[in-house]
C-alpha cells in the first residue's frame, strides 16, 4: 500500500529537516521553503493529501496559500494543518475560516503532531471510502434499473407475438387455411421458447444468488460436451453464413464438472458469438488439454476451451464489466439484444467449477471467450488462483 504524501512547507531549513525526519518513516514528504514552491508541489501529481503549513513566511504567508489552495478546483480537497509561533488575535479563528482543518502551535509537540496528521488523514481515508461506497452503490443502482427496463421490453416482445398470433388464430380460424393457422402456432412456439429462456436465466440467477444451484458433479469427456452443443448450432450458423469449426483431439479429454451446466456455458457462448458475427465469417472452439497454476510449483493438468469468433470485438474497458450482474456490453445496447444475464451466469456456474473464464480481444478483429476446468475435483480450489495456461 503507498505511503500518505504530506507536504511541509516551512521557511527555516532546520524546521524543515526536523519534521522530514520525524514524518518519512510513515509518509512520503515533500519540502517547500515558501508559498509560490508550495503551490507548485500542490498543484502537481501526485499531489499530497495534507499540508502543513507555516504561516509567518516572506512573501506570500500561510494564510495566502491555504486562501489560493481552497480556491482550485483542483487542490481545494487538500487537507491543511497550520502550525505557527504566532499568536496572533483571532489567528486559529482565520485559518479555520479559510479552510484549515487545524491549528498546532509550535514548538511541535512530535508524539501530539503524529497523532493529529493520523486522525485528519483516517479521516479523509473513511470519508472517500464512503463516497466509492455510495457511488458503486449508485452504479449498481443503475444498472439494476436498466436491466429491469431492458427485461421488461425482452420479456414483452415475445408476449405481445404469443397475444398476437393467438388472437390471430382465434378471430381467423374458420377463414384462413391450415397452413395459415400453422404460421401461427409456430410463431406462438417460438415467442414461448424465447420466453422460457429468459425466465430460466432469471431463474438461475436467482439459484445462483441464494447459493441454491445444484451440481452433478462427475467424469464426462469435454470435447463429446462441447461436439454436442456445437451440432445444435450448425443450423443457425448456416442459416447465417457462418461457418463452425471445431477443433479438438481425437482422444477423450476427460474432466471432472457438471455437464449440463458446462453445456449451458457453451451454448451461451456460442448463442453470443453467432450473434455479434455477420456472414461469411468463421467461429472456432477449440478444446484442449492445459494447465492449472502454470507459474507455480503446485501445476496440475486441466482442460481448456474457447470460443473465438470475427465480430464486432469488446470496447477494452468492459473485458471485465462484462461478466457484471445486470451489466451489458455498449455492443450488446446497439440493437442486438439480450438481457445481460448470460454471460455472469456463466461466469459463477464456472467458479462453482474452481475454473475461471475470462475474454480478450483477437488482433485481427473478433473475441474470444476461454474457460479453464480442473480435470478433477478439488473444494479447496480458490479460483482466482486459477492460471491461462499462457
Amino acid at each position: 500500500m503507498s505511503k500518505d504524501h504530506i507536504l511541509v512547507v516551512e521557511d527555516n531549513e532546520t524546521n524543515r529537516v526536523y519534521l522530514n525526519l520525524l514524518l518519512e518513516d510513515t509518509y512520503k514528504v515533500s519540502l517547500a521553503e515558501n508559498g509560490a514552491q508550495a503551490l507548485q508541489i500542490a498543484a502537481a501529481h501526485p499531489r499530497p493529501q495534507l499540508v502543513l503549513l507555516d504561516i509567518v513566511m516572506p512573501g506570500m504567508d500561510g494564510y495566502e496559500v491555504c486562501r489560493r489552495l481552497k480556491e482550485n478546483p483542483e487542490t481545494q480537497d487538500i487537507l491543511v494543518i497550520f502550525f505557527t509561533s504566532l499568536l496572533e488575535k483571532d489567528g486559529e479563528y482565520k485559518g479555520l475560516s479559510l479552510g484549515a482543518i487545524d491549528y498546532i502551535a509550535k514548538p511541535v509537540q512530535p508524539e501530539l503532531l503524529r497523532i493529529r496528521i493520523k486522525q485528519h488523514l483516517d479521516l479523509l481515508h473513511a470519508r472517500e471510502e464512503l463516497r466509492n461506497a455510495l457511488e458503486k452503490e449508485h452504479q449498481a443502482n443503475l444498472a439494476k434499473s436498466e436491466f429491469l427496463a431492458n427485461m421488461s421490453h425482452e420479456m414483452r416482445t415475445p408476449m405481445h407475438a404469443i397475444l398476437s398470433y393467438a388472437n390471430f388464430g382465434l378471430r381467423r380460424i374458420d377463414k384462413v387455411p391450415r397452413q395459415k393457422l400453422a404460421e401461427y402456432f409456430q410463431e406462438i412456439r417460438d415467442s414461448g421458447e424465447r420466453l422460457t429462456l429468459l425466465l430460466n436465466d432469471l431463474l438461475d440467477l436467482a439459484k445462483l444468488e441464494a447459493g441454491s444451484m445444484s451440481y452433478a458433479m462427475e467424469e464426462h469427456d469435454l470435447t463429446s460436451t462441447i461436439k454436442e452443443a456445437v451440432t445444435e448450432f450448425k443450423a443457425a450458423a448456416e442459416e447465417k453464413g457462418i461457418q463452425l469449426i471445431l477443433k479438438a483431439p481425437e482422444t477423450p479429454l476427460i474432466g471432472f464438472f457438471d455437464e449440463a451446466r458446462i453445456g449451458q456455458v457453451v451454448r451461451n457462448l456460442l448463442s453470443n458469438a453467432l450473434k455479434f458475427t455477420e456472414s461469411g465469417k468463421i467461429i472456432t472452439i477449440e478444446v484442449a488439454q492445459d494447465v492449472l497454476n502454470p507459474h507455480r510449483p503446485d501445476t496440475k493438468p486441466a482442460l481448456r476451451f474457447g470460443v473465438c469468433d470475427q465480430g464486432i470485438g469488446i470496447p477494452q474497458s468492459e473485458i471485465e464489466t462484462i461478466f457484471n450482474k445486470f451489466i451489458q456490453s455498449s455492443t450488446t445496447k446497439s440493437g442486438v439484444g439480450g438481457t445481460g444475464l448470460g454471460l455472469a451466469i456463466c461466469r459463477q456456474i464456472i467458479q462453482a467449477h474452481h475454473g475461471k473464464i475470462w475474454a480478450e480481444n483477437n488482433e485481427n478483429g473478433g473475441a474470444t471467450f476461454s474457460v479453464l476446468l480442473p480435470t478433477r475435483a478439488d473444494n479447496s480450489r480458490n479460483p482466482d488462483k486459477i492460471g491461462s495456461g499462457n
